[in-house]
């Protein structure tokens, strides 16, 4: 693209001739050390999790459930019918 662009200029005949920069790009070791200490740091708090225990409660969650109908005339569908309102499966009926 940029000899198209030279060779535009120099066919009208203005301009200098156009000058590129080139982006810095980031060292391969920065690159790597970051990957190892992220990697770390997201596997130390998978461990801290699987021996910690969660004061979380979801029936005192302050988040609503999902219900499409409450829906002020979005496109939504619900496609799979075995699927329930607000995303878990139904328990089989017994016949």
């Amino acid at each position: 693209m940029l000899n198209a662009a030279e060779a535009i200029q120099a066919d009208a005949g203005i301009g200098d001739p156009v000058e590129t920069s080139r982006r810095l790009s980031t060292p391969r070791w920065l690159t790597v050390l970051g990957r190892v200490v992220l990697n770390s740091c997201a596997a130390l708090a998978k461990l801290w999790m699987l021996f910690t225990e969660s004061d979380y409660d979801p029936r005192a969650s302050d988040v609503p459930p999902f219900d499409p109908e409450l829906l002020p005339g979005w496109p939504i569908q619900i496609v799979d019918g075995s699927l329930s309102a607000i995303g878990g499966r139904q328990a089989p009926q017994a016949p």
